[in-house]
């Protein structure tokens, strides 16, 4: 009777651990089987150029001499093709400019003026740089120039995008998550915000204590109105996003969207493997609502005293934005990506994406990546019109620091996007499941491929 007992506990305690490992697997990515995005090695030695040296005017300005110990790395690029360039960590200089004309053709004591910055000099990296770049020049021929100081072989790896009907890789489609106006089975768009976080973050807070904090960040403009911040803490994370909704009172479908988001990576469970990795490897700090007035009133663009807050980052002179970055400044040294999730209701842009990022910062692969998904997803949909040249979809320039992303780029250095799922032309109609869910998705994504990104670089 002893031994069967003792065999019943063995089996028991086997079946008990191999539960626990399961429950505790995690997703791993694997971007060679990432069909949207295809790896190929173009550089070699031969790619060296050497007397070419940065200008003493500048980073956009290079000096040809006749010193053949020092050069730089010049590639052409081709229109509407994206390249991922990788400078070691330890060279004595890291930049990178592109040019209309072609360096190498320059004799000794001439030098290249107006070139586009793409990297602005780092002495002495600490660590592997890497960044994007993405010939956007149709009309003349297009130079990139890489300076490191030596003549050590760098990496320059070209990113084809491909044409295809639908989604491969880590994706996640999410099931209908209800509408804001008619049924209200997600939400009441015409919530204040205390109602807003009440009934849509604080149960998860109390759901979850040892996960969800909240803290408040200060008040509004009026003085009326609470702002909050609220962090979603596992116990062994291996990355920080910092999260903003609502900077903009009349764009309900985002910070509804973004709430509803984060019900989903909080409520994630083991079989979700794309979201249970969020859970357990990604600390969230998270600003549901920057407009509290606004969404508490009028449910417009500017706050309480008439202001847009994405045009007062530069000043500060709202005390929105001062809270905004008060509270960025306590996880700036730990954030490895800020993302801003907003609406359009138009752009210009044949494909009908409007996902703006720093293509020179680290993670803009996985960004490129996650709007080219974006992009055949919403085609197949039937929301996109054709387009071959998804070289142009996502936006690629450093915004000035009177945007929130701007500010943080600009002063902190830390990688942003802001997200702005489209409510017009093809797109579902506002507020509707069908436009909420869609608009979930699309957050959902770029949050789990920066994520990832970064999960994987540690």
């Amino acid at each position: 009777m002893k031994s069967i007992i003792a065999l019943l506990l063995v089996v028991i305690t086997v079946f008990t651990l191999a539960a626990c490992t399961n429950k505790t697997k995690l997703t791993t990515y694997n971007a060679a089987e990432d069909a949207p995005f295809l790896p190929k090695d173009i550089f070699s030695k031969d790619l060296y150029a050497p007397g070419i040296v940065l200008g003493q005017s500048g980073q956009s300005t290079l000096d040809v001499t006749n010193q053949t110990n020092v050069g730089a790395f010049v590639f052409k690029g081709e229109y509407g093709k994206c390249y991922e360039v990788k400078i070691p960590a330890g060279v004595p200089c890291a930049a990178a400019t592109s040019f209309s004309a072609d360096p190498r053709s320059l004799t000794v004591g001439q030098q290249l003026t107006n070139g586009t910055a793409l990297k602005a000099p780092v002495q002495n990296p600490s660590k592997e740089i890497r960044f994007m770049y993405n010939c956007r020049t149709y009309s003349t021929d297009e130079y990139l120039v890489v300076y490191t100081g030596s003549s050590d072989p760098i990496y320059i790896g070209e990113r084809t995008i491909v044409q295809q009907t639908d989604t491969q890789g880590p994706w996640y489609i999410p099931e209908p998550v209800g509408d804001i106006i008619k049924d209200k089975t997600l939400g009441d768009a015409n919530w204040t915000s205390e109602e807003f976080v009440n009934n849509l973050y604080e149960p998860l807070r109390e759901k979850y204590p040892n996960y969800i904090t909240r803290s408040s960040i200060g008040k509004d403009a009026t003085g009326e109105y609470d702002m909050y911040c609220y962090v979603y803490e596992p116990e062994d994370y291996e990355t920080t996003l910092f999260l903003n909704g609502g900077t903009h009172g009349d764009e309900m479908v985002g910070y509804f969207a973004l709430a509803k988001t984060m019900q989903l990576i909080a409520d994630a469970k083991p079989e979700d493997t794309l979201l249970y990795t969020l859970r357990q490897k990604v600390r969230f700090v998270v600003i549901p609502l920057v407009n509290v007035w606004s969404v508490s009133n009028t449910h417009t663009r500017t706050n309480g005293k008439g202001q847009d807050l994405n045009r007062d980052y530069k000043n500060l002179t709202q005390q929105e934005s001062k809270n905004v970055m008060a509270c960025f400044a306590q996880y700036a040294e730990d954030t490895d990506v800020v993302m801003d999730f907003h609406i359009a209701d138009s752009c210009s842009s044949d494909v009908a994406l409007y996902f703006n990022f720093i293509n020179y910062s680290e993670n803009a692969v996985a960004n490129y990546k996650t709007t080219n998904h974006m992009y055949h997803r919403y085609k197949q949909l039937g929301h996109a019109k054709e387009n071959s040249d998804l070289s142009k979809v996502p936006g690629s320039y450093e915004k000035g620091s009177q945007y929130f992303e701007g500010r943080i780029w600009n002063e902190y250095g830390v990688p942003t996007i802001t997200v702005e799922y489209l409510t017009t032309k093809n797109f579902p109609t506002p507020y509707t499941n069908e436009c909420m869910t869609l608009a979930v998705e699309t957050y959902m994504n770029f949050i789990i491929q920066n994520a990832l990104f970064y999960i994987q670089a540690k």
